[in-house]
């Protein structure tokens, strides 16, 4: 095969790909469900709470449980008052900057993992959630430190891999987003959105081959995208 006709290949490719890949969307529409048994364990924990109302712990159970039932504003009531209660309480920082997050108060979810971190250096969920967070707010860098400590943590995290594989596509560095995606799909096969970002990763990786009119290469990173899609 001639270098021109491995170029116009190359190309066909790329273009091709770059159709699929990048016009690859996920349209999840969320249903809510009225959760019988999420409503009794609410209605439990509320009965505890108001039998106990200083109790830090429980007004944490609490405010979890309505987060679990997608009811933020009485999560972030309850969250408050056990901060009140007990300040140094970091799973209750935590768990104020899940809800904050799930809101999208970026400021107000960043503040709350900073100090249950601060707290406590060791806790995985404010660790993966202040790391996604800084990954959404485009500060890739410092997400992906906070995302790799949870790895260090805890090898079996898939949220904090799949994340990561992200924010390392995000930033440029193709390689480690083909480690990690790779990785995560051995153990998870199903992993939503782990193909096509696995995908997308092996695309840009055989577009920057292209690019140096490496084409043996950027053909083969072409085929490992192929078989994502």
């Amino acid at each position: 095969v001639s270098t021109l006709s491995q170029y116009q290949t190359s190309l066909c490719i790329a273009a091709s790909l770059l159709a699929v890949v990048c016009g690859w969307s996920s349209s999840s529409v969320a249903k809510e469900r009225y959760n019988v048994w999420a409503k009794e364990k609410i209605r439990v924990h509320r009965d505890r709470v108001n039998q106990f109302p200083n109790n830090a712990e429980l007004r944490v159970v609490l405010g979890t449980a309505y987060y679990e039932d997608g009811n933020l504003r009485e999560a972030e009531v309850h969250l408050k008052r056990a901060i009140e209660i007990k300040s140094d309480y970091p799973e209750a920082h935590c768990n104020l900057g899940i809800v904050y997050q799930a809101w999208a108060h970026r400021s107000e979810a960043e503040r709350h993992y900073r100090e249950a971190l601060r707290q406590d250096s060791t806790l995985i969920e404010a660790m993966a959630g202040l790391g996604t967070l800084l990954c959404a707010s485009n500060r890739h860098a410092q997400g992906i430190q906070h995302l790799e400590g949870v790895l260090r943590l805890d090898v079996r995290r898939d949220d904090a891999r799949f994340n990561l594989g992200v924010a390392y596509h995000k930033v440029g560095d193709h390689i480690r987003a083909i480690e990690h995606l790779g990785d995560l799909l051995k153990r998870r096969q199903d992993y939503p959105g782990a193909r096509h970002g696995l995908a997308q990763a092996h695309l840009a990786r055989g577009l920057m081959y292209l690019q140096a009119e490496l084409l043996q290469p950027a053909l083969d990173q072409f085929q490992f995208s192929l078989r994502q899609v």
